[in-house]
């Protein structure tokens, strides 16, 4: 059995204001999200809830991967 280790965060500017999403696996995959195919601005914007327009640039930092499960 696997756990996933989560440090994924989506970085993106609305109107030049830079603001982090940080992945919560208990609400969503931050990188499944994005990879689903609706991108960076896809993302953000179903996660700040504002339109994919207003999302100017967009970035990932962090790592999503799988370990051991520590018992």
């Amino acid at each position: 059995m696997t756990e996933r280790t989560c440090g994924y965060t989506l970085v993106v500017w609305i109107f030049g204001e830079r603001r982090e999403i940080s992945c919560n696996p208990e609400d969503f995959c931050l990188r499944e999200l994005i990879w689903s195919g609706k991108g960076m601005r896809g993302a953000g914007s179903l996660v700040l809830n504002v339109p994919p327009a207003t999302i100017t640039q967009g970035k990932t930092e962090g790592s999503c991967k799988f370990s051991p499960l520590k018992e």
